[in-house]
């Protein structure tokens, strides 16, 4: 029975020192990123929102969705500043301007959507 419980020790702990190497590694020392957490007006997680991050310098961007937490991560991004847009269902658009990303730290960008208007768009051709 010790053995048993031993077998299983050294079996968690293996695994913990994998997960914690593996992590330590994913770590950049070139690169930098930006997280946060979309939330509604009233402070309710806007799961699957969509997110996309501009560099200001080069104009490339990077799109991802915020997981069912309203939370994101965008990782590998150079050093430099960026514009952050935020976009889900009925929920007017939302932009940050001016993030800074830094060499080895996640930038952490919020975004709390408002309830978007309503709008109609008529296109009226005429012919002669």
């Amino acid at each position: 029975m010790t053995r048993n419980l031993m077998k299983k020790i050294i079996s968690a702990a293996a695994f913990c020192v994998l997960i914690f190497a593996g992590q330590a590694f994913a770590q950049s020392t070139t690169t930098g990123g930006i997280n946060g957490r979309v939330v509604d007006p009233q402070g309710a997680i806007v799961s699957n929102a969509t997110v996309k991050v501009t560099s200001n310098d080069t104009n490339s961007t990077v799109t991802v969705t915020a997981n069912e937490d309203g939370v994101y991560r965008v990782t590998n991004l150079q050093p430099g500043t960026y514009t952050v847009e935020f976009s889900a269902g009925s929920f007017a658009p939302s932009k940050a301007s001016n993030i800074i990303v830094e060499v080895g730290r996640s930038t952490a960008v919020d975004a709390k959507l408002t309830v978007g208007t309503a709008e109609a768009v008529v296109d009226v051709t005429a012919e002669t």
